[in-house]
């Protein structure tokens, strides 16, 4: 939720927003073919669910690949501000853990319920009418200063997302499809050469 408040508070000074989210705002959809090709300028690509798209256990598909090299290496020259979030950084291609980052971001939701505000793990449809805050901590990267920002209001922001939306990148299925069906016929070649005498 903070990220798609971020994401509104970019749009709102002017910057295009890419995502893989879809936001009630305006923004665009992020599209593989566009971030292989660095097509982005000058503008926000946020990604939810990282983990999915640039997993740990996939960082040597072609598809992970090339959003590496291809993208997020050259994120900086094209002046782009890269947003990703994961609820599981270690399942993250270690090659975006590795890369020079600004912040890291912790979130905590907190709830008023029964007379008192306290910590909760319950989903935003369950407190769809529970007054909800977001306490945000921020550690700077670069020298490990820990700021605390003051916390959102997040009932105002639950209508501008879909938080339940399974997220994807458009052409990033068909790319790691296309490049399976190579290995395959690869690999068959190979067999095929190795049967000669």
């Amino acid at each position: 939720m903070w990220c798609a408040k971020t994401c509104q508070d970019y749009q709102k000074q002017g910057y295009t927003i890419y995502s893989n989210v879809h936001f009630k705002f305006p923004y665009k959809k992020i599209k593989y073919d566009d971030i292989i090709n660095c097509r982005y300028r000058d503008a926000v690509v946020y990604i939810d669910e990282a983990h999915l798209v640039l997993p740990a256990r996939g960082s040597m598909r072609k598809s992970s690949i090339l959003i590496v090299d291809n993208f997020i290496s050259m994120s900086s020259k094209a002046n782009l501000i890269c947003i990703f979030t994961t609820q599981f950084p270690e399942k993250i291609d270690m090659r975006i853990s590795q890369l020079e980052k600004d912040y890291n971001v912790l979130a905590e939701k907190i709830v008023y319920e029964n007379g008192t505000w306290h910590g909760t793990s319950k989903d935003a449809k369950e407190l769809k009418d529970t007054p909800t805050i977001i306490m945000i901590t921020v550690e700077q990267c670069f020298d490990g200063q820990i700021i605390k920002c003051p916390p959102i209001y997040a009932n105002d922001y639950y209508k501008i997302y879909n938080r339940y939306e399974i997220v994807n990148i458009e052409g990033l299925d068909e790319a790691s499809i296309r490049y399976t069906e190579k290995q395959k016929l690869l690999k068959e070649k190979i067999r095929n050469e190795l049967k000669q005498p």
